[in-house]
């Protein structure tokens, strides 16, 4: 999206100051539901989002801005710098990120005032499973085309490659060629060992939420309901997983989102990915090769 005018500028700046919305629960706490780009951001903004304790402000923070997403898939930009974008949150409400861990960030975290105690939820994924995700995501979803430079990524990807194994081949080189992985991945990892932060890995959180309806509430979604001070008695666990199954900003209607890269990759990518960097993604966040 290109933006021009001085106007713009000088709304941005004054936006930097004023909360997301007026609209807030009574609950005196609020919550940042963080992932890596494409780990299940919306999945945990939607479980928080039903468990009706905070206002949804259908915003989502990056690190130089934040934006909000109509149903239609349209995308408002909002140049915003850290900390002042998550200062902009008041008890009572939730928010969508993709935020890296920083300093600064972690102290605005920390810290209480009369309008923010900030509960901070951070997701993660199997990176070979985001690449998969990313890829599906750029060519099929309505939201990867909210702005105009969205379209034309969509556009590329969908025309220029007669197959998605051609697709994965252009990201995983793409990101290789670009340093994104270590961006991506291991600028999150001190999230891992945040006093601050309740971490949580997306296939634990998944696996569980699948089996709700037959065994209720596992011990990851017992910890998660206990770090949000949420009493689970409160919560019907049928009606819960009705709530949030398939019903989240970008649900990409896949059935099976664990190790989906499996499906996708051969002998190619691993052979591309077969390297110190990567395997130190992987074993930083728990994983095996």
């Amino acid at each position: 999206m290109k933006i021009h005018s001085a106007m713009f500028k000088a709304k941005s700046w004054s936006l930097q100051f004023t909360p997301f919305s007026r609209q807030q629960k009574s609950t005196n706490s609020c919550l940042i539901a963080n992932a890596i780009s494409k780990s299940g951001t919306y999945f945990i903004n939607r479980i928080a989002e039903c468990l009706d304790k905070w206002e949804d402000t259908k915003v989502q923070i990056n690190p130089d801005f934040w934006y909000t997403i109509t149903p239609q898939g349209d995308v408002g930009v909002s140049k915003c710098l850290l900390p002042f974008s998550v200062k902009k949150l008041r008890n009572g409400q939730l928010v969508a990120t993709h935020l890296p861990w920083s300093e600064d960030l972690e102290q605005v975290i920390e810290k209480v005032t009369s309008t923010r105690r900030i509960k901070h939820v951070f997701l993660y994924r199997d990176p070979r499973d985001v690449l998969v995700s990313y890829m599906r995501y750029v060519i099929s979803s309505v939201y990867a085309g909210g702005t105009p430079a969205a379209r034309a990524k969509n556009k590329f990807f969908r025309e220029n490659f007669s197959s998605d194994a051609n697709r994965l081949t252009y990201l995983i080189q793409y990101r290789k060629d670009n340093y994104s992985f270590k961006h991506d991945f291991l600028k999150y990892e001190p999230w891992l060992r945040s006093s601050h932060t309740h971490a949580v890995k997306f296939e634990e959180l998944y696996s569980e939420f699948l089996e709700i309806k037959e065994n209720g509430f596992g011990n990851i979604f017992k910890k998660l309901f206990n770090y949000l001070e949420v009493d689970i008695k409160t919560i019907d666990p049928i009606n819960f997983y009705n709530s949030v199954h398939e019903n989240s900003l970008t649900a990409s209607g896949e059935k099976k989102k664990i190790s989906q890269y499996k499906r996708y990759f051969k002998d190619e990518h691993y052979k591309m990915l077969d390297n110190a960097d990567f395997r130190k993604i992987l074993d930083v966040f728990g994983y095996e090769w």
